[in-house]
């Protein structure tokens, strides 16, 4: 998409939706984030961008921000097992006398 931002001598203009020098909408990585960790693929994902927004993206581009996933994400979600899981139990029994 194309934004057209208009120019001033004195570099005052202050864009309100898109900040300057960004290439994309501030959430959108983070929505494409979300679909792509709840299973959906590139071609979902580029169809749900299509109907929501009314905007097409490439494939690649879904594939750029999918792959800019912090390296702490992968390795977390690549970790072993643990062997030990702490759980708590909590029993009550509220009694009322009438």
């Amino acid at each position: 998409m194309e934004l057209a931002a208009p120019r001033d001598r004195h570099g005052t203009f202050e864009p309100q939706l898109v900040e300057k020098y960004c290439r994309r909408l501030p959430d959108f990585d983070r929505e494409v984030n979300s679909m792509f960790s709840k299973g959906m693929s590139t071609r979902g994902i580029r169809k749900a961008v299509r109907d929501l927004y009314g905007v097409e993206i490439s494939a690649d581009l879904v594939s750029q921000v999918t792959d800019s996933v912090p390296e702490e994400w992968r390795e977390w979600q690549s970790r072993p097992p643990e062997c030990f899981y702490p759980t708590g139990c909590l029993d009550a029994i509220h009694a009322r006398s009438g």
